[in-house]
């Protein structure tokens, strides 16, 4: 279907030289004043919906309109060869059939509205020039439109990974992550870190409104698979054309993500240090004494206390030679935590203080709290975590919590963060109250060895443990 919509001209113009823009074609707005002319007539020829899909492969150029080119009766006026078409508020070079630069046109959709498969409209003006080499005149088309129809698979918000490790049910089933913020056409990667713990575990994939309705419904919204059933391959193509389960070999610890726009997905296995180590600011950037973050199940989830101060890093090893965990490597951070300027790859903490820590650098996730105080509690104190006498000493050039003139007994006591006993520490025991205190643990065991002055050394930047000292 062709529309027209007319050049419509006439105007008076004073001769003087120079160049200048207007909009309204009806109405120019010309700077120089030359005689009365007349351009005649011209015309646009709108275009249906540009559809994406219809793109041959080695397309280079897409026709946005159809162009008549407007005349002029004054002889002293040519019309220059080039136009330009002003798509909502941007201007592309445009040929005389109308056609412009398709990946210019394609990338301006998206940065526009994204990809999402949504017919999507630019209010447009054609503009060329006439000039009879002393003044320069910009005529400018009525507004039209163009549409365009992006194409690209269906896309769920939500996703869910069910196979033999995850009862291939929906109770069991595991959701994966969203990467990014936004519409999922923009950011359409989905991840998930999942342990087996058996050999030849398959898999298949759930869109949400499966999860939500019909579990095993199949076609281009349903279940997402495989091609071939029982496929090893660790990356690979998606399809919802008849989908087939995955195999996952051996049992550990993996990271798959997919990508719903390309349809495929990735799977890696994970093989973590038991130990990560925070060099920064706060202490001269050495991984050597840099306070250290463990993961007793080499899951690649560690925690620990740090005290941080401006800029800092995760490293594998207590050096820079095993490979570091930088501010690109997360996709959520807590509030107190930033990338500084965004010159570098630290992470940044603008609150100086100490820190409980918890870094899932499997999915690329950081949580922690600030400890604003740490006590001592226990059958002395009947066990009262909010008991200010109790409150120890931050000793800043030694790095740990002091406090004297208290009377713990061997009846059992502990450490707790922020009067609250989310934060705790105890023995690495099996039985209490333990005498154990070179090893301390979130919510170990109660600690019985009796004493007055307590020292809780958190950090652990001269030993692997949390430990602390009784006298």
């Amino acid at each position: 279907m062709i529309k027209k919509i007319l050049f419509g001209i006439a105007f008076v113009a004073s001769v003087v030289a120079c160049t200048d823009d207007y909009k309204d074609w009806a109405s120019p707005q010309v700077i120089a004043q030359p005689d009365q002319v007349s351009f005649g007539k011209g015309s646009i020829s709108t275009v249906d919906v540009i559809k994406f899909a219809d793109f041959a492969e080695d397309q280079t150029t897409v026709k946005v309109c159809g162009i008549t080119a407007p005349t002029t009766t004054d002889a002293s006026f040519v019309r220059e060869d080039r136009y330009v078409i002003t798509l909502g508020g941007k201007t592309f070079d445009l040929a005389a059939d109308g056609t412009i630069s398709k990946d210019d046109f394609v990338n301006y959709v998206y940065a526009t509205y994204g990809k999402a498969p949504s017919e999507r409209a630019f209010d447009a003006t054609v503009s060329t020039w006439f000039s009879n080499g002393s003044t320069t005149v910009k005529t400018t088309s009525d507004v039209f439109q163009v549409k365009a129809l992006p194409v690209a698979p269906f896309i769920d918000e939500a996703y869910y990974i069910t196979g033999d490790f995850a009862g291939w049910n929906k109770e069991g089933a595991l959701a994966l992550t969203h990467l990014g913020d936004g519409n999922v056409y923009d950011n359409p990667e989905f991840q998930i870190v999942l342990k087996t713990t058996a050999a030849n575990q398959y898999w298949k994939i759930i869109p949400k409104n499966n999860y939500e309705g019909d579990f095993w419904k199949t076609g281009e919204d349903g279940v997402v698979g495989v091609a071939v059933d029982g496929d090893t391959s660790m990356e690979g193509l998606l399809t919802t054309d008849n989908p087939q389960a995955g195999k996952i070999e051996e049992e550990g610890i993996y990271r798959i993500t997919i990508n719903m726009m390309e349809y495929t997905y990735k799977i890696e296995k994970l093989n973590f240090t038991e130990y990560i180590y925070v060099p920064g600011n706060a202490q001269g950037w050495a991984p050597a004494s840099a306070a250290a973050l463990h993961s007793p199940n080499f899951d690649g989830i560690y925690t620990g206390y740090v005290y941080l101060d401006g800029g800092f890093k995760f490293t594998k090893e207590r050096s820079w030679d095993g490979g570091e965990y930088n501010w690109s490597n997360f996709i959520e951070v807590p509030d107190f935590l930033n990338n500084g300027a965004g010159t570098d790859t630290n992470i940044y903490c603008d609150d100086p203080g100490l820190y409980y820590l918890t870094v899932d650098a499997a999915s690329g996730k950081i949580t922690g709290e600030k400890i604003n105080n740490m006590n001592l509690v226990g059958d002395f104190n009947g066990w009262n975590n909010a008991d200010d006498a109790m409150q120890m000493t931050w000793d800043a050039a030694n790095l740990c919590y002091t406090i004297t003139g208290v009377a713990v007994t061997a009846n059992g006591w502990k450490f707790t963060a922020n009067n609250a006993w989310d934060i705790n520490l105890g023995s690495n025991d099996s039985v209490e109250p333990s005498t154990i205190l070179n090893d301390l643990v979130g919510g170990g065991k109660n600690i019985g060895v009796a004493g007055s002055t307590i020292k809780l050394y958190p950090c652990r930047t001269n030993s692997d443990k949390i430990y602390c000292t009784v006298e």
